[in-house]
């Protein structure tokens, strides 16, 4: 497993270049909903549905969390993208043992006060517009192995055209709030958060 090695000299470069990247390839970008922290660290859990998703959660930190991010990755595109590891990402290895040094990793992040940890817990890319998505186990053993209750973010992230020719991009935000966070409960309960953010969503742009 490849650790996270923050840098705070290449995360100001990173900043710079993510948020020209998505002035470029976006007509506008808007944060649904909003996020006050109550917890020392945070776990956002969005869809995961494109390349672009890990420039998404580092602009919303950037604009909204204000936390130090770590984003999990496989070790092989890790590799040959190093300078991501400088920026927050970490490197995992497909395989059992390999994954439970991760989550194990990954619930370190969480006991650490001021930290962000990204999740995409369907396990690999699905269209936007797959009318549900299911989670993977590794989100509920995180959680059971930090040990503290984090704050929990869902973010639903969708993008529309219209008339336009570049994409609007726009943040569904909510903060989620259950005694025991089990996998099948987050599944549900991001299901219904992103089947509102939807509906929601043709209210809010002018075609």
């Amino acid at each position: 497993m490849i650790e996270a090695r923050h840098s705070t000299w290449r995360s100001m470069v990173f900043d710079v270049f993510v948020n020209s990247l998505l002035r470029w390839h976006f007509r506008e970008i808007k944060i649904v909903g909003e996020y006050i922290p109550r917890s020392p660290s945070t776990l956002l859990i969005a869809n995961h549905f494109s390349w672009w998703d890990g420039f998404f959660a580092w602009y919303l930190n950037q604009k909204l969390i204000h936390r130090r991010i770590y984003v999990m990755m496989l070790e092989e595109q890790l590799k040959q993208r190093p300078f991501f590891a400088r920026v927050g990402a970490f490197g995992i290895r497909p395989g059992r043992r390999e994954i439970l040094t991760a989550l194990n990793y990954s619930a370190g992040v969480l006991r650490t006060p001021g930290n962000l940890l990204v999740i995409f817990p369907q396990g690999s890319i699905q269209s936007q517009h797959s009318p549900y998505l299911n989670f993977q186990k590794g989100v509920e053993e995180i959680l059971r192995q930090t040990g503290i209750a984090p704050d929990i973010l869902f973010c639903a992230v969708l993008t529309d055209y219209y008339s336009f020719c570049k994409p609007s991009l726009t943040f569904h935000l909510r903060p989620f709030q259950v005694p025991h966070s089990d996998t099948r409960s987050l599944e549900a309960a991001f299901n219904e958060h992103l089947a509102l953010a939807r509906n929601m969503q043709d209210k809010l742009w002018i075609h």
